[in-house]
């Protein structure tokens, strides 16, 4: 009974191995028949992500050479503000009121710009109670309506 179990054994082993062979071999073939169009697949592939990422490098660097251009005209316009800003205060500094001809101010009596035409009086030369807040406009611009201009 042992040599016939055996001999079983052996002839579906053999079953097997035939089996097992033929349907290796129709893979190769199989993967043979694929492998041209695989390659050709995996190069097209290739080249689209390299030129994306080139695409996409050269998205970035456009948009970091905006940033920096936007940066730098930003701190042009700053320096500028601050100058025109400088040079207003350096004006404000030698004013002298439209009205008496005087420069000088206490904290009460302030030389007051009109906004519009940059006309220079004192608080009590013009009658203004309080320094505005906002915007100054002379009683000609606004009676010409200059303020809204």
């Amino acid at each position: 009974s042992n040599g016939e179990g055996s001999n079983a054994n052996e002839i579906y082993y053999d079953d097997f191995l035939d089996e097992v062979t033929k349907k290796q071999e129709q893979l190769k073939k199989l993967e043979y028949s694929i492998e041209k169009s695989a390659r050709h697949l995996m190069s097209e592939a290739y080249k689209e992500r390299i030129k994306y990422e080139k695409g996409e490098k050269i998205t970035a660097k456009q948009h970091e050479t905006k940033i920096l251009q936007d940066y730098h005209a930003e701190l042009q316009r700053q320096r500028e503000a601050s100058m025109a800003w400088q040079a207003q205060l350096e004006q404000d500094m030698d004013a002298v009121c439209d009205v008496c001809y005087d420069g000088e101010v206490t904290p009460d009596n302030q030389i007051i710009f009109c906004d519009s035409c940059n006309v220079a009086v004192h608080q009590k030369c013009y009658g203004i109670d309080r320094v505005p807040s906002g915007n100054y406009f002379c009683h000609p611009c606004s009676y010409f309506e200059k303020d809204r201009e």
